[in-house]
């Protein structure tokens, strides 16, 4: 349980966050804070660091080797700056490859409840002004999301995913990695990108394709069933005369 010392501390803390002084005299307080504390307060840290962050839910974390911009608001159990997923196959076995990059938030970006942001390898894992990511979204390790972007619940970014301005992106999406999508892109919901996709462009599918094609091919494949029993008529027909 917190010591009586720990409490005092605790308001001191909020004190200085909330009259913005100096980072070294929070860093005081914040040691005196025991650990199971500071482990079921952690965002204290996030908040005391970076005092301008507008809102930190609970078990919202802001870890090391991250930059939050102005009114940053942070959904209850957000996690920005975990470790990447990297990982090299050495002598057999997997060895984890350091992820010693960042992650930058500009400003008014808003980060939803339980979505992950992951430490870049090296460079940066970036989210730019005014973007909104719901929750349960998965932001691989340096990916670059661009500004004023909507991106829904359950999304999944792999690594070096590389999203333009403007983009409205659909809830379960899913992309691939290594891929760029342009400016003021319009992503369906349970779209797989597998590729590059162009500005001013609204895709679909799985794989993802301009969405005009995919719903010509989605209408062909209603009509399939129909399509084989007209084959299969015609071949018996074909047959019978044959015979």
């Amino acid at each position: 349980m917190p010591t009586e010392g720990s409490e005092r501390a605790a308001r001191g803390v909020a004190f200085c966050a909330t009259q913005k002084s100096r980072v070294w005299l929070a860093s005081l307080f914040l040691q005196r804070l025991d650990r199971y504390f500071l482990e079921k307060h952690n965002v204290i840290v996030a908040v005391i660091l970076q005092p301008h962050i507008a809102e930190v839910g609970p078990r919202a974390v802001l870890l090391d080797r991250c930059r939050a911009g102005n009114r940053v608001i942070l959904k209850p159990g957000a996690t920005i700056g975990s470790d990447g997923f990297g990982w090299a196959f050495v002598d057999g076995a997997l060895r984890k490859i350091p992820q010693v990059g960042y992650v930058e938030l500009g400003d008014d970006v808003e980060i939803g409840a339980n979505t992950c942001i992951d430490r870049a390898q090296t460079g940066v894992t970036s989210v730019g002004d005014g973007t909104k990511i719901d929750n349960l979204c998965q932001i691989g390790h340096n990916s670059r999301i661009g500004k004023h972007t909507a991106i829904a619940a359950m999304t999944g970014m792999a690594g070096t995913t590389i999203i333009g301005d403007y983009v409205q992106v659909g809830g379960q999406a899913a992309f691939k990695g290594h891929v760029t999508v342009g400016s003021r892109v319009i992503i369906a919901g349970a779209s797989h990108i597998w590729g590059d996709v162009p500005d001013g462009v609204m895709v679909s599918g799985r794989p993802a394709r301009a969405h005009r094609d995919e719903l010509r091919g989605q209408a062909l494949l209603r009509k399939l069933p129909k399509l084989f029993a007209r084959v299969d008529a015609l071949e018996g027909s074909v047959g019978d005369n044959a015979e």
